[in-house]
């Protein structure tokens, strides 16, 4: 089972004073923008289930680490409020592979979630910058980048940035057919919605 971060509506970034997308050791110890809401959402049922599959997930990535099973992992562990762990597991996923546009996007996910937003600009801008230079084609990420750059920019109160941020994303998914660009799309339609605008003022 598949957990992907975004979907949750939390965040998963790196720090870093400079807007590079380079990993750095420090960690920030007391998360300065947690929702509350989170901690009850999470029943004690769906927090086991969460800790399940990362007991799944562990004797697979000693056995033969892979990018997308740290990246899982991270993610799950963010999703439990275990920070320190998820970036653990993302810096792992990077040791393995230094350009993997999807660590970056949950890097940058987490440090929204903890009010790193610079930290989250960089990991955003950096997986942008990585999905340009791939040899085939990377729309699905690089929208996913934006829309997860808008929504940080939203946050933080800039609403034309966010706006023009979900713009590129839905352009870039424009002529994609299948589920998760549905799914994408339909979440970029929600955060407009929520600014007052439909898609099409866009």
């Amino acid at each position: 089972m598949k957990v992907h971060l975004a979907s949750t509506h939390f965040a998963l970034p790196y720090v870093t004073s400079r807007r590079t997308g380079l990993r750095i050791r420090h960690r920030p110890t007391s998360p300065a923008f947690v929702p509350i809401a989170r901690q009850q959402i999470l029943s004690r049922i769906s927090q086991q289930h969460l800790r399940r599959l990362i007991a799944e997930l562990d004797p697979q990535i000693r056995a033969q680490p892979k990018v997308s099973l740290h990246n899982q992992r991270g993610n799950l562990y963010a999703i439990l409020g275990e920070f320190q762990a998820a970036l653990a597991d993302y810096d792992q996923a990077l040791d393995l592979d230094p350009e993997d546009p999807c660590t970056y996007i949950n890097q940058g996910v987490l440090f929204r979630l903890l009010g790193e937003f610079e930290l989250g600009f960089s990991s955003f801008d950096y997986a942008l910058t990585l999905c340009a230079a791939r040899a085939q084609p990377a729309a699905l990420l690089a929208a996913h980048a934006h829309a997860e750059r808008g929504l940080t920019w939203q946050q933080v109160g800039d609403w034309n940035l966010a706006v023009s941020n979900y713009r590129q994303a839905l352009d870039l998914i424009a002529a994609e057919d299948s589920t998760k660009a549905r799914a994408l799309q339909q979440r970029l339609h929600n955060h407009l919605k929520e600014l007052g605008l439909l898609p099409e003022a866009c």
